[in-house]
């Protein structure tokens, strides 16, 4: 029994210690993505306030500069929510949030073959189940962008199969 509790409070430690690394990492990306943007956003609209509407030329280049950091902003929000608790998941099923998943990659990385196979019924697993499936699937995309990065790995492959939706 005393080396039952003492697995679950080493086991307690190191889910507090992930928690406290996926904090620190989500604080400095924080800090370094939205901190340098929205300063570009503000120094861009002082300057069309300080221009007072007299350079239309100006005030418009200086109004694109803006859209184009919320635009960034926003795609940078969407990608830490999506790593934080896939939207998908929720709202379309394992399946549908897997294959968003690995559109999202195909995207980053378009010169590589991203191939997914999914078979079997994956409706009523639970959300525990689903968010475990869905992060291994994360989680060897991520490798994948890893190793390619390094090797330029022009293929990944990713297969699910459930059985009796179990």
């Amino acid at each position: 029994m005393s080396a039952v509790l003492d697995e679950n409070r080493q086991l307690a430690q190191e889910n507090l210690r992930i928690q406290e690394v996926e904090r620190k990492h989500l604080a400095r990306e924080l800090h370094d993505e939205f901190g340098q943007y929205l300063n570009a956003i503000k120094i861009d609209a002082v300057s069309i306030c300080e221009s007072r509407g007299t350079d239309a030329v100006f005030s418009t280049d200086a109004a694109l500069s803006i859209i184009r950091t919320v635009d960034h902003v926003h795609a940078v929000v969407s990608d830490m929510i999506d790593r934080l608790r896939p939207v998908g998941l929720d709202e379309l099923g394992l399946v549908a949030a897997i294959e968003h998943c690995v559109d999202h990659w195909r995207q980053r990385l378009p010169e590589t073959r991203f191939q997914l196979s999914v078979r079997g019924n994956f409706e009523g697993l639970s959300e525990p189940l689903n968010l475990t499936l869905y992060r291994l699937i994360q989680e060897g995309l991520t490798n994948v962008h890893t190793v390619w990065n390094r090797a330029r790995t022009p293929r990944a492959s990713a297969s699910a199969a459930c059985a009796n939706g179990s």
